[in-house]
């Protein structure tokens, strides 16, 4: 007799709903059997079970079932979705970080520029930020997010 086995179908790409609450990783369906293969228990399977016998079995194989579940490794396109997730996580980290230098940045930067002129301050900027170019993406990001500014005006 096999049991209900429960699983977990992530949509194909450019699925348009894809419930949040189904887990990232998909855990592969595994078939087994509830009644142990071993020579002890095939002699007495041709004879009567008590229902005790029976359901203790099953217990054991659903706890086999979970163990092979929870340690089983994901595929290569679930590896690549939670690589994904956790840089999402990483990202949204990242820039609450920023916001706080940021932040910083323009408490003291207000306090020097009443000792130094607004030229001085670009200069500064342009010597830490200035990639020479915006050829690249790369190099387009990086001074895009060295001119952002939370408060007041942006440097040169």
């Amino acid at each position: 007799m096999q049991e209900d086995q429960i699983s977990v179908v992530l949509p194909e790409h450019g699925d348009e709903e894809f419930p949040p609450h189904l887990p990232l990783v998909k855990q592969p369906e595994r078939s087994v059997d509830p009644v142990s293969s071993s020579p002890s228990s095939e002699s007495t399977s041709s004879r009567g079970r008590s229902p005790g016998r029976h359901q203790r079995e099953a217990f054991e194989a659903n706890i086999i079932r979970s163990y092979q579940m929870q340690f089983t490794l994901p595929s290569s396109r679930q590896q690549k979705v939670q690589t994904w997730h956790n840089a999402i996580l990483r990202k949204r980290e990242l820039i609450l970080q920023l916001l706080q230098t940021q932040k910083a940045i323009e408490d003291v930067e207000n306090e020097a520029a009443q000792y130094l002129t607004r030229d001085t301050i670009t200069r500064i900027y342009q010597k830490h930020f200035n990639l020479h170019s915006d050829d690249t993406h790369d190099e387009m990001f990086i001074s895009m997010i060295s001119r952002l500014r939370v408060n007041g005006s942006y440097p040169a």
